[in-house]
């Protein structure tokens, strides 16, 4: 049923912790208190005792007798405690503390000796060995001669108070489970009931059977208390307005499905067109790539991009145990050329060098425009040291070569500088170095010449 299943199964839990809590509470409370009446219980009946040993004493003092005198004293001082479970013992000590007569039991328990009224009040005293009461010994005169001292099981405390705690649990169960029992039956008839016809009633519709809503009125007149009359009437109102706006929602679905389909269809079309841009910004992608790493003239590698290639070569190379070469290549004349035929047939003429130059060489080599009319050819995986001479000759002559631009022939030719890996350096800059000086030496011999590094 509605009401044990759901909302009685939670109320009885929030009670029962609620009780558990308030339970736990006053258990601990009630513990301290039986504790703290415990302990004053036994204090008072160890002073009694105390008081009563510290009498007798004193009777035999007037007789004159001396402390140390008196004779089977110590069955007087089990006479004094005996019959009292709370009691452990009772001894006589001299006013400086040293133990006279007493019990068996006393002399495994320990005092703290020293002199002095400190333990003459009337509490209880507690010491790490030992719960104790004390009175005064005095002669006739009013002096102090010694003290009796009455010692109380500790054990026994904690057991009475223990007992007693196990009583007040008990107690305190049988309450908490005719509390829950009684607000069980309570709140069972005055809500658990009539919520389980409710919800029986209201889960008994239909929204696609709205012949069903003269039942709900059927139901809403059978006498009820007036709350639930009221309860029944909101839910009859509630499920009115739950069919009109299923209603609506069923037009609204329509018109969204509509919505969906044309706002799809636009997205189709906008991811054609993203796709589009993405190619297109791709492509520029490409071409500034192309843009940074080539000369912009000759479509050559630029001087960035010749070394990065550079040093993969030689390392390549070294890893292979080949040979590497760098030609460093100088046209002669460029600027007479320049000046007399214009700049725009030495762009042409430069274009035209990088042609013959890349055709001379292989696709795996690297071809390079490092100035204005200065190149950098970089052969890997030579064999041989002496093929970079020859490839350097066979350049030279194809430079050599006369140029045809609109039936007017132009010539020139080239200085070309060889440094040999690893003979002449081992990276990029040493032998881009050796190679531009040998450059000047074949400048220096004539021009178009082809001339190796020598380190004399």
């Amino acid at each position: 049923m509605f009401g044990r299943g759901r909302i009685h199964q939670r109320v009885n839990l929030i009670s029962s912790l609620f009780f558990s809590l308030a339970a736990i509470i006053l258990l601990a409370g009630g513990g301290i208190a039986l504790y703290s009446q415990q302990s004053d219980s036994a204090g008072s009946r160890a002073a009694l005792a105390a008081g009563a040993l510290s009498q007798k004493v004193e009777k035999l003092l007037r007789l004159e007798l001396g402390l140390g005198d008196f004779l089977d004293f110590n069955e007087q001082c089990a006479e004094v405690v005996e019959n009292d479970p709370l009691l452990a013992g009772a001894a006589v000590f001299t006013n400086r503390w040293e133990l006279m007569y007493g019990t068996p039991e006393t002399v495994k328990i320990s005092v703290p000796r020293k002199a002095g009224e400190k333990f003459l009040s009337d509490r209880i005293h507690k010491t790490s060995s030992a719960w104790f009461a004390v009175r005064p010994v005095k002669m006739p005169d009013g002096t102090t001669a010694g003290y009796a001292v009455a010692f109380i099981r500790s054990e026994a405390v904690l057991f009475k108070t223990f007992r007693s705690l196990v009583f007040l649990l008990m107690g305190g169960l049988i309450l908490l489970i005719l509390i829950l029992w009684v607000q069980n039956r309570i709140f069972w008839h005055l809500v658990g009931a009539p919520l389980a016809e409710m919800v029986a009633a209201a889960d008994s519709l239909d929204s696609d059977r709205p012949e069903q809503l003269s039942n709900f009125s059927a139901l809403m007149n059978k006498k009820n208390p007036p709350d639930i009359n009221s309860i029944y009437e909101a839910l009859h109102r509630l499920f009115i307005r739950l069919k009109e706006a299923r209603g609506e929602l069923l037009r609204q679905n329509e018109s969204l499905e509509t919505l969906v389909k044309i706002r799809t269809e636009q997205l189709e079309h906008a991811k054609i067109l993203l796709e589009e841009d993405i190619d297109r910004r791709k492509k520029l992608e490409d071409e500034l790539c192309s843009i940074a790493e080539k000369d912009t003239l000759t479509g050559l590698l630029n001087r960035r991009s010749m070394e990065a290639r550079t040093d993969f070569l030689l390392s390549r190379a070294g890893n292979r145990g080949f040979y590497s070469a760098m030609l460093y290549i100088d046209l002669d004349h460029f600027k007479e050329v320049n000046d007399k035929m214009g700049h725009e047939t030495g762009d042409r003429l430069l274009v035209e060098v990088s042609r013959r130059l890349s055709s001379a060489v292989r696709e795996s080599d690297v071809v390079a425009r490092i100035g204005g009319d200065e190149f950098v050819i970089v052969l890997g995986d030579l064999p041989d040291s002496g093929l970079a001479a020859i490839i350097a000759e066979k350049i030279r002559i194809s430079i050599n070569l006369p140029f045809v631009f609109e039936n007017t022939e132009v010539s020139v030719s080239p200085s070309i500088g060889v440094s040999i890996f690893p003979d002449d350096g081992k990276d990029m800059r040493s032998l881009l170095k050796k190679a531009d000086a040998a450059m000047y030496s074949a400048k220096s011999k004539g021009r178009n010449t082809c001339c190796c590094f020598s380190g004399k």
